[in-house]
């Protein structure tokens, strides 16, 4: 009788499924998101790097009522390959710039496929072309955009990601939940390492909440950068 009571402090938890419109890729970060949105809704959601808008659509599913800002310097480029979600969501505010640690213009280098696009040289990249794109900073469009209330935020800008969170000193106090990309491995002269921006992240008030992606070498399969879900200590249960 006593192990049939303690079941079920051991039983596995099971997540419920995920719906079949949601793309495999994404199964993780909506997982996440769901467990924190049974005791928590951002009253914004602002998507940094959202090249076609894929990545807002699916945490739209889970906060309809959010207000969701998408920022790319390629936000052109993208929708002019793949305008379905844009079409699907009228009310996402797109800003087309790149986001760093300052306002200015810089040169943008261009991957082939976009994705991998960024204001870092990195030797031996495979580099397109190059642009010239609006810089600006979180805190900057954050007062532009009037945004009010607690936030979701992610990062995704491609070796820079430390001088995004530079540049949102002020916003990030109205912050609970963010997610990053963040490199094993990064490149010389780039960003912080692995651990130092983990160390950075909680400088700034956050906890590790949960892995919800991640990126791997396409020939051995060897981890080259993770997506994690960092959040405020008071939502580190729900996470």
């Amino acid at each position: 009788m006593f192990a049939a009571r303690q079941l079920w402090k051991v039983a596995p938890y099971i997540e419920p499924p995920v719906p079949r419109s949601i793309w495999r890729e994404y199964h993780l970060v909506y997982k996440a998101l769901r467990r924190l949105a049974r005791n928590w809704q951002p009253d914004f959601v602002l998507d940094i790097g959202a090249s076609t808008g894929i990545w807002s659509d699916v945490v739209h599913h889970l906060f309809p009522a959010s207000r969701f800002i998408l920022v790319d310097p390629l936000a052109q480029d993208h929708l002019k390959l793949d305008r379905r979600y844009a079409d699907l969501h009228p009310e996402f505010e797109w800003v087309h710039a790149a986001i760093s640690n300052r306002v200015d213009e810089q040169t943008l280098l261009i991957s082939s496929n976009l994705y991998g696009s960024s204001l870092k040289y990195v030797e031996g990249k495979n580099e397109h072309s190059r642009r010239k794109v609006k810089v600006t900073t979180v805190d900057v469009l954050a007062k532009k955009k009037q945004l009010q209330g607690r936030g979701l935020m992610k990062i995704d800008v491609q070796f820079g990601e430390h001088q995004v969170l530079e540049g949102a000193k002020n916003l990030l106090s109205q912050i609970d939940a963010f997610i990053v990309e963040l490199t094993l491995d990064p490149p010389p002269n780039t960003m912080p390492s692995f651990i130092e921006m983990l160390q950075i992240i909680d400088s700034l008030g956050f906890v590790y909440g949960d892995d919800v992606g991640g990126w791997r070498s396409e020939t051995g399969g060897l981890l080259l950068q993770k997506d994690i879900l960092f959040v405020r200590p008071c939502l580190r249960h729900y996470a």
